[in-house]
């Protein structure tokens, strides 16, 4: 585990400070949470724009406020993801975090596109390892589902996820809190917010610190040798994390509202719990590898099996203690203004800025006591490295007058990413650290380094977007069309350290319309239905043999949904249904490239030549079933599946399968798209209660349950389906909040996900397991 001693001494500089300098001004104490109340929770989130509830919001939308996230001890995506139907979140260990809705993952994890795209108060994140920015400071995290592509813009082909800032409050307020856990767990967490200017100026900071050492122990000898702030000391799949933002609020007359918020997050992640599947003797299916079989069939093993000459007999986990997944600095600036031209009409402008710069040393070997029997060493693969800036401007005129509402807007941004994978060899179990820079790659610890990948990418966007909606008189039935027109332009050096390197050029141009209608049966019920579609950008292949090739087309999909909200029993029960399909069209997937050489090898490239068809249903629901109890629930189900023709020329190129096991040319037509469990649920009941002396209590259990998934899109091997439990008991007095918690209570071993990963020379499976159980107290104060 790394530490950063000055970070340390900072957050708790700041987390102190607040304490002491908010403890003796404490005002009146809001009703504590956990007061009883016959209602369930209305929510707001952000529709066409503006705040509107939930229940009048005809899409299939899930909100976690901070008070959900509080009492499920939700602190990551990941945890987002078990506690919302049809939405995913594939972490991988580090920087190629990969969020699914509704099943539509995609081939290529390493893309810089993805199916659902994540949003920090409306500013496109447009790297994952950007993505998951924790949850402290937030006022609620919104998934919101289905094709988005209208208003979100950028990528959101299935669906986004849309971290919401608290804002300043009118009154001064603070929260201090402090979590100590199993496994080196250590949290500290200040937020405070104040008037400085009455009625004119407010203002809200945050900081938050975590550091957690893992749960699995590294078995490797030298586990608990010091290789400097970034290595995996200890167990393995440990972090580092600091988080601080500022956000004000300015609003110098009536008509006027201006919000500036800037975000730092660091990111530190250890090497994961994960095994490799690849060497002779462990796969079992398939035999077209000079006799050896070339894939899994069947459940994978999460367990490790050592080699002669290597790992001992009973080691679970042996990781290289120099690697680490991924070391992440991330600035967030925004700006928005809100002017009120008059009661009908008002502008809005919006300007995001990120600027991200990432480096990791994963490890490559199967075994790291062995190492590549090639090299005689241990193989470090640098990949995520680089850095990416995002710079956006946003323009609307609003209106909003009797029975008519919308508005029309213009979008323009950039994008400057640069993406460098070095694959390193280093000394067999060297005692020297792997030193990695964002832009430069590999600079130490290791004997010789291979430059795979220097690439740097700008994509330019211009859009003109627009919404109109009109509703009936008494307002019980509201017809809504979207659309937005957007020309993207890609321009790719496929090689920063050639000068005379070919630079390609790209443009695309898409019309994404959204068309809905909702009625509401009374006061507490609505019906709706939408068709809306979606596209995904396209993109360049680095390697071809024939130029037609070089470039590929967007994504493109139709959606259909319908559904219902409810709010039922006097507002006791909630239940939320919908239904939908999605008919997706030119799927990018791995494909053979045209015109290749003889005696030639080369890697798979990514073409137009698939589809596919997603169906299914979510159903959200929360019920007081009575003045102590609650119970929450989000369950779904999507069927996917690749439309026939569908082809992974990635396998048909190593020529992988032998047609027995699987189709020769790799066609995977009918089968389950990868990496995604079709049925999910997630159950979770509390019971509060008031004793005497004004405490409140409450104990609250969430199980988690996700069905099997395949890891290739072969539909060969498989991760099996698994339960998680998770308990938090609470009790509350005046500003005092003392919590006992347990993640994974029973302690249950599992597989979260697995990379698959196939080339001319082998596959590998990379299985990486979850955290076992994790047990923490907390302790907040708060006025």
């Amino acid at each position: 585990m790394r530490t950063h001693y000055k970070k340390k001494v900072l957050a708790l500089a700041i987390t102190s400070a607040l304490s002491i300098t908010f403890t003796g001004a404490v005002m009146a104490q809001e009703e504590p949470v956990n007061s009883t109340d016959d209602m369930v929770e209305r929510i707001e989130v952000i529709y066409q724009k503006t705040q509107e509830s939930l229940q009048k919001v005809p899409l299939s939308v899930s909100a976690l406020t901070s008070e959900d996230m509080r009492k499920r001890n939700i602190r990551e995506l990941e945890d987002v993801a078990l506690a919302t139907s049809a939405f995913s979140f594939e972490d991988f260990g580090g920087g190629f975090g990969v969020p699914v809705i509704r099943g539509g993952a995609q081939t290529r994890i390493q893309d810089l596109d993805m199916t659902t795209s994540v949003f920090l108060d409306g500013i496109y994140l447009p790297r994952q390892y950007m993505f998951d920015i924790g949850t402290v400071g937030f006022d609620r995290i919104e998934v919101v589902k289905g094709p988005q592509s209208a208003l979100y813009g950028k990528n959101a082909f299935l669906g986004a996820v849309n971290y919401v800032s608290k804002r300043p409050g009118y009154e001064l307020s603070s929260d201090v809190s402090v979590t100590l856990g199993s496994d080196k767990l250590r949290e500290f967490t200040g937020e405070v917010s104040t008037p400085i200017i009455e009625d004119l100026l407010s203002a809200r900071a945050v900081v938050a610190y975590s550091e957690f050492d893992g749960t699995w122990q590294n078995d490797h000898p030298d586990a608990n040798l010091d290789f400097g702030s970034k290595s995996t000391k200890g167990n393995v799949g440990g972090h580092e994390k600091l988080t601080y933002g500022l956000n004000f609020d300015i609003t110098p007359n009536e008509k006027l509202n201006i919000e500036l918020d800037y975000y730092r997050v660091e990111r530190f992640a250890e090497t994961g719990a994960n095994n490799r599947i690849e060497a002779p003797g462990d796969t079992n299916c398939s035999p077209t590898f000079f006799g050896g079989n070339r894939f899994y069939c069947g459940e994978i093993p999460a367990t490790f099996s050592p080699l002669p000459g290597g790992s001992p007999e009973g080691s679970i986990i042996v990781r290289d203690p120099r690697s680490y997944s991924l070391d992440v600095v991330s600035d967030f600036l925004r700006a928005r203004v809100d002017y009120d031209i008059s009661d009908a009409w008002g502008v809005m402008y919006q300007y995001g800025n990120s600027d991200s710069e990432t480096t990791s040393a994963g490890g490559g070997d199967r075994d790291p006591l062995l190492g590549n029997t090639s090299f005689g060493a241990n193989i470090i693969n640098g990949t995520p490295v680089g850095t990416v800036k995002f710079f956006s401007h946003e323009l609307q005129l609003q209106y909003s007058h009797q029975q008519w509402s919308g508005f029309v807007g213009v979008f323009t941004s950039e994008i400057d990413d640069f993406d460098k994978f070095d694959l390193g060899i280093a000394p067999l179990r060297g005692t020297e650290p792997i030193i990695v820079d964002p832009t430069d790659g590999i600079l130490s610890g290791t004997t010789f380094n291979i430059s795979l990948t220097n690439a740097a990418t700008d994509v330019l966007t211009d859009a003109v977007f627009g919404q109109i909606s009109w509703t009936t008189e008494d307002g019980s039935l509201r017809i809504t069309a979207e659309g937005r027109y957007s020309d993207e332009e890609k321009i790719l050096d496929s090689n920063t350290t050639i000068e005379t390197d070919t630079i390609f050029r790209a443009s695309w141009t898409e019309f994404t319309p959204r068309f809905s209608v909702d009625y509401e049966l009374d006061e507490d019920r609505m019906v709706y239905a939408s068709l809306a579609r979606g596209a995904k950008s396209g993109g360049f292949n680095n390697t071809v043999f024939d130029e037609s090739q070089r470039s590929f087309e967007p994504d493109e999909n139709w959606t259909t949904e319908v559904g219902s909200k409810n709010d039922l029993l006097n507002g006791k029960l909630r239940l939320n249904g919908a239904l939908f399909y999605t008919n997706w069209n030119d799927l990018q997937i791995a494909s053979s490239p045209v015109g290749i050489p003889a005696g030639v090898t080369p890697p798979a490239i990514v073409d137009n030549t698939g589809g596919a068809s997603i169906i299914g249903f979510e159903l959200d629901g929360a019920w007081t079933a009575s003045d102590n109890l609650s119970i929450d629930f989000a369950i779904s189900k999507s069927k996917t599946e690749y439309k026939d023709g569908s082809k992974s020329s990635r396998i048909g190129l190593i020529g992988g399968c032998d047609g027995i096991v699987c189709p020769a040319d790799g066609s995977i037509g009918g089968n389950q798209l990868q990496r995604q469990p079709e049925f999910q649920a997630s159950v979770g009941a509390e019971l509060a209660g008031e004793l005497s002396g004004g405490y409140y209590w409450s104990v609250r259990s969430d199980v988690n349950y996700q069905s099997k998934q395949f890891i290739d899109e072969l539909n060969l091997a498989w991760l099996p389906d698994r339960t998680l439990v998770n308990l938090r008991a609470n009790v509350q007095m005046g500003g005092f909040d003392v919590s006992l918690w347990a993640k994974n209570v029973f302690d249950k071993e599992y597989a979260a996900s697995s990379f698959f990963i196939a080339t001319p020379f082998g596959t590998a499976y990379v299985p990486i397991r979850g955290q076992k159980r994790t047990v923490g107290l907390a302790v907040s104060y708060s006025f």
